[in-house]
């Protein structure tokens, strides 16, 4: 789109879409990580240092049940202004819940707007 308009481009580079396909990718499919690594990587670690575990970063009781659900055959293309342009993609996230709430199916956003929640640090 911003290519005719300026104004409809997207921000900056793309990290977070791409960074769980690539992960996937890389290093799931290539047996270079256990998916167990990568969870921990991308969900515990990430939550612990925004001081937000055990609320987010795991599925135990208590827990707010965000879960992501992935499809390591799944072929996914990344856009041309990716930097992962013409990179074969191979795993990608097909169903995200949060709080127990289908929010994403297959690439499009399904949750309800304003469904979103801030997360304060835990003291």
């Amino acid at each position: 789109k911003g290519w005719a308009n300026i104004w409809q481009a997207g921000n900056g580079a793309l990290g977070l879409e791409t960074s769980l396909p690539v992960m996937l990718t890389e290093g799931v499919n290539k047996g270079r990580i256990t998916m167990q690594k990568l969870m921990e990587v991308m969900c515990e670690n990430p939550a612990k240092l925004f001081r937000i575990f055990p609320k987010k970063g795991t599925l135990q009781v208590g827990a707010d049940a965000d879960v992501v659900l992935v499809d390591l055959d799944k072929f996914h293309s990344v856009v041309k202004h990716s930097p992962f342009n013409g990179f074969a993609i191979k795993g990608a996230p097909v169903l995200t819940m949060v709080r127990g709430t289908v929010v994403a199916e297959n690439g499009e956003v399904v949750g309800q707007p304003g469904y979103g929640k801030m997360v304060r640090p835990i003291k």
